[in-house]
């Protein structure tokens, strides 16, 4: 038997079996604390999340915007407490590119948990390149 997996029309995986020469397939989910616990899936839809990632800057910081992740590019911009800015992502090395008012180029801020909150957390951001 031949099964695919799609998500979003995108093929995931591809099982063949010639145990199973013919039926259907589904998944399931075990707990990990109780093996005897299954939750079975006879139909399973898959949609596209789309998160806002947004950072809003502590009261009383100020975090310098940059060209690109490091503190040796050029700082285009400063923002102050209270202000709220769109997360494009971040680097590898825990900067976050952000959407900068009036500008098409993104800019960059330093990450720091004293300095600013992310919602969702950082951990969930996608890695961008600069």
């Amino acid at each position: 038997m031949d099964d695919l997996l799609r998500v979003d029309a995108q093929l995931v995986s591809q099982l063949t079996d010639a145990d199973y020469p013919e039926g259907e397939v589904g998944l399931y989910a075990e707990k990990i604390e109780n093996s005897n616990t299954h939750v079975h899936f006879n139909t399973l839809m898959i949609r596209a999340v789309k998160f806002s990632f947004m950072c809003t800057i502590k009261a009383g910081q100020t975090v310098n915007v940059r060209t690109g992740p490091g503190i040796t590019l050029a700082q285009i911009d400063l923002l102050s407490g209270g202000d709220t800015v769109k997360a494009l992502g971040k680097s590898p090395n825990q900067w976050i590119q952000i959407e900068v008012a009036g500008s098409e180029e993104p800019g960059w801020v330093s990450y720091s948990e004293g300095y600013m909150s992310c919602t969702p957390t950082v951990d969930l951001f996608p890695i961008v390149s600069p």
